[in-house]
């Protein structure tokens, strides 16, 4: 954990965690209350980090000095649910998943209320020593994309309760000026990953009297307008972005992206070069600039340097932008890259966009790829990833009653066990869930032998 000045809540947070790990490891930025006096009666080791501007150097920090096999990373305004907490070590012994991801109930208003609660979920659970770091300055997150694949990831039980929007947390936050962007940025970014844009853009609208900076504002709502199709609205926010914010990179390369699909190259162009100079030619702005030869000259001098990550993003982002041409190009040149698990997660996201690359065709070929995969999704208990391949198939060749029966068997499966979550918490679905199962049980079940 990474604290400062958390003496009013980190108590539960340790009270959650206490007989279940082998050792705390905790970073003190700066705390001037009693909350490494609290830490140490835990018999945590507390690390001073000397506050340089950058939370990711200082997570890191705790990373270097973790020797257990698995890290649990948490915040001191957060606690393990107390029904799930025992289940953390039960799937630690898997040796082909190295990170988990869990529920997190982040709860908002006067109380902690399921009705006042946003479900969302987040890798905080992995292996050590595994090349995991954590990376951007202000909100430190893992670079899971950059060491992993997606079937190495599972999700796990064990539910995340978050107090920090809560009224009384926030009060004492901005009284403190600990950085309100800072607490309200994962949330938003949360739902722009998710593609939740209405959400994001409603939030947004709901902060606005509170004082947040108008730059992190435009970079946020312009990401959320791409996301819903505004490409005008987005530029002009993303355009207003300052050149001295931290949000300014991540406009530049929205930017750069909207100038890609409209055939704006020299503009394009413009945005590539900024984005060289504020990051040095780092692998990321290498990764733009090869893009950009391949959208103008629909050919890249050296393949080996195109981070995966940034093809990913750009990929997610063309999809929103509907930007056919470049979605083929890009298709192509993955393709002819041979890394086929880039390609899998393509056809995969594009599936829930409704379209595959352009590229691909219909063939029995990539039907029969594509239901060995289906195959082995449903073996690890994945039914969104397996509905979302069923669709993939039938978006070129829809009329396969099979294949459309298979499909609707997952939806009703999946539907059922997110129901089967959620009947504890809110009873009045109970009926709901019942009819599901009921309708579920007249369709063969995919991975089931009968």
């Amino acid at each position: 954990m990474l604290v400062r000045d958390d003496e009013s809540w980190i108590v539960r947070c340790f009270n959650s965690v206490k007989d279940i790990v082998d050792e705390i490891i905790i970073v003190d930025i700066g705390s001037s209350d009693r909350t490494i006096e609290i830490c140490q009666s835990f018999e945590a080791q507390v690390f001073r980090f000397p506050w340089n501007g950058n939370f990711s150097d200082a997570c890191n920090l705790g990373l270097e000095h973790a020797t257990g096999d698995w890290i649990l990373w948490l915040h001191a305004d957060e606690e393990l649910d107390e029904n799930d907490r025992n289940k953390l070590r039960t799937h630690l012994d898997k040796k082909e998943y190295n990170a988990f991801s869990l529920p997190l109930f982040t709860y908002y208003g006067k109380v902690p209320v399921t009705e006042n609660a946003i479900h969302t979920s987040h890798i905080r659970l992995f292996r050590n020593r595994m090349g995991y770091h954590f990376t951007h300055p202000i909100y430190e997150k893992l670079n899971i994309q950059g060491v992993e694949n997606d079937q190495r990831i599972h999700s796990l039980d064990v539910k995340i309760h978050q107090y920090r929007y809560l009224n009384d947390v926030m009060k004492k936050r901005k009284q403190e000026d600990t950085g309100i962007e800072r607490t309200f940025h994962p949330l938003v970014q949360s739902f722009i990953t998710k593609r939740n844009y209405i959400m994001s853009l409603d939030l947004l609208e709901k902060l606005e009297p509170i004082g947040l900076s108008n730059d992190w504002l435009n970079s946020m709502k312009g990401l959320s307008f791409i996301g819903i199709g505004l490409s005008s609205k987005a530029q002009v926010l993303l355009s207003n972005v300052s050149g001295s914010s931290l949000y300014y990179l991540p406009s530049l390369e929205a930017l750069c992206i909207l100038a890609w699909v409209e055939g704006k190259f020299d503009e394009a162009d413009m945005y590539v070069k900024q984005i060289e100079t504020i990051t040095d030619h780092d692998e990321r702005a290498s990764a733009f600039r090869l893009l950009h030869q391949l959208f103008t000259k629909n050919h890249v001098d050296d393949t080996k340097k195109m981070d995966t990550e940034v093809v990913y993003d750009v990929f997610g982002k063309l999809l929103e932008l509907r930007g056919k041409k470049q979605l083929e190009q890009l298709s192509v040149f993955v393709h002819g890259t041979g890394n086929a698990a880039l390609e899998r997660k393509m056809i995969e996201l594009a599936g829930e966009f409704g379209y595959a690359p352009m590229n691909i065709v219909s063939s029995e070929n990539l039907q029969e790829s594509t239901l060995s995969y289906v195959e082995y999704a449903l073996s690890q208990q994945n039914i969104s990833k397996a509905r979302n391949l069923y669709k993939q198939i039938l978006y070129y060749s829809p009329f396969q009653d099979d294949i459309r029966g298979k499909l609707t068997a997952a939806l009703f499966l999946e539907l059922s066990q997110l129901l089967s979550t959620q009947v504890t918490l809110h009873p009045n679905l109970t009926n709901l869930s019942q009819a599901v199962t009921r309708l579920q049980s007249a369709f063969e079940i995919p991975f089931h032998p009968s």
